[in-house]
């Protein structure tokens, strides 16, 4: 395995994580009969009026400081090419999970929760570690700055990423939806 680094968030870092995360690819066309699927439970959940549905919400553009605590960068050593990237955010309700739904109000009601947001691999660097050496940058930083609960989200479809969050000791804590999408929620007590 080549050498990765890990760095905090540099201003100068944007133009190489804009063109990273411009090389994160939709789901393949293999992937398309689980798209499929996902489509079809999310219409359900809405026409049963499901309290966990939500429309797509319209959200203002953010810097990356704006927008979370903390955002790491992991550099390949060989050419310091961006090859990943994962912010931690201190939860926030009204941004893709409603109010009303049953994990916002228990991690409103439980004190000091973060999020993991935005864990992204270059292709290129994916299967090398590099997603749970971030990871685990991020669960270090939330342990040392006190949070109790770790939380993250991702699509059904998105097994990699689940088979991740679920090795680092992350459990499922539900479900919820967003547009056509249904969004699996992960929680970690630290």
């Amino acid at each position: 395995m080549e050498m990765i680094r890990i760095c905090p968030f540099q201003e100068e870092d944007l133009p190489r994580l804009e063109a990273l995360e411009a090389r994160v690819q939709p789901y393949l066309q293999g992937d398309e009969a689980a798209v499929e699927a996902m489509f079809l439970r999310a219409e359900k959940a809405q026409q049963g009026n499901d309290p966990r549905w939500m429309a797509i919400p319209t959200l203002p553009p953010r810097t990356i400081a704006e927008e979370f605590n903390a955002f790491w960068v992991a550099e390949d050593v060989a050419d310091n090419s961006a090859v990943g990237i994962v912010g931690a955010q201190e939860f926030h309700l009204d941004e893709i999970l409603p109010d009303t739904h049953e994990l916002s109000q228990k991690w409103r009601n439980t004190a000091e929760v973060v999020e993991l947001r935005r864990l992204r691999v270059a292709p290129e660097a994916r299967r090398r570690g590099v997603g749970r050496s971030l990871s685990n940058v991020a669960i270090a930083w939330a342990r040392e700055r006190n949070y109790k609960t770790l939380i993250v989200n991702t699509t059904t479809p998105q097994t990699p990423a689940l088979a991740l969050y679920r090795s680092l000791g992350f459990q499922d804590a539900g479900v919820s939806y967003i547009g056509k999408y249904e969004i699996v929620w992960l929680e970690m007590e630290l």
